[in-house]
């Protein structure tokens, strides 16, 4: 755990630095700001019930770690939503849909905010956590374990791992592991990953801060997940559905189907 010296050194750092001035007074505008040692491995920030907090762990480069964590911070204070809920009647497929929306949320928002990151003069290299220039190797190791027998979800952790914006692999690292992720999977599931990748590409774009289309159409594209629903918390029926054009009551109906025929 970082000391509450080293803390106070880094807390004296951060708001010295022109460039969180900014950021700091967004997030302070939005919510109650704390800023505090972790015992968690690494720096973390959430928003709960109006109150951001931003993790300290142990860094060697405390300055990009909080302008990561800050400008998280910033896309809630903004609105961003955060599609984080979701609904499916069958458990295996839920539990990974959980997993995975939990994935696209972090990374979506990394697709956000790496911009304003570097535009700010931050170096991208340094926007992840301080072993990220070793982190290729893991990912190696969790291309080399698909098949081509694999489904499309399980080599989609992995490659939003791969389009993520930023990072210090070596030079050629993240070509050579797409191409080895393409090696592996089947010719379908490395369509689908295209498909994704266009989704993800799109949304940079896109002007507000909903990506609540995205992750359905990302879902769908994997297309082993029909009749799910996803939105943000406590917003159901608010959100998007599963293949699109699923309803509502479709939705609804199919769930009470399964509920019956479990409970007979």
């Amino acid at each position: 755990m970082v000391s509450m010296e080293t803390a106070q050194a880094w807390a004296e750092g951060i708001q010295a630095d022109a460039r969180m001035t900014g950021w700091i007074a967004e997030a302070e505008k939005a919510y109650e700001l704390r800023i505090s040692p972790t015992t968690e491995e690494g720096w973390f920030s959430e928003v709960v019930n109006g109150k951001a907090k931003i993790g300290m762990g142990e860094t060697e480069r405390p300055l990009p770690s909080f302008a990561h964590e800050i400008l998280h911070v910033c896309l809630s204070a903004r609105g961003y939503k955060h599609v984080v809920e979701l609904a499916n009647t069958d458990p295996i497929r839920l539990s990974v849909l959980q997993a995975l929306i939990s994935s696209l949320d972090n990374e979506l928002q990394h697709h956000r905010m790496f911009g304003e990151f570097v535009a700010t003069g931050f170096d991208g290299g340094e926007f992840y956590h301080d072993g990220d220039a070793a982190g290729h190797a893991d990912v190696r190791k969790d291309i080399e374990a698909l098949t081509k027998n694999h489904p499309p979800v399980a080599a989609l952790f992995v490659y939003l791992t791969l389009l993520a914006p930023g990072g210090n692999w070596p030079d050629g690292a993240r070509e050579e592991l797409t191409h080895l992720l393409q090696a592996n999977v089947s010719m379908d599931t490395w369509d689908k990953l295209q498909v994704i990748s266009g989704i993800i590409g799109r949304c940079k774009q896109q002007a507000d801060l909903d990506p609540t289309e995205t992750v359905a159409a990302i879902i769908e594209a994997l297309d082993d997940f029909d009749g799910t629903f996803v939105g943000e918390p406590n917003a159901y029926p608010v959100g998007a559905f599963v293949p699109k054009g699923l309803t509502q009551e479709a939705f609804e109906a199919h769930a009470k189907a399964v509920f019956e025929a479990n409970n007979a």
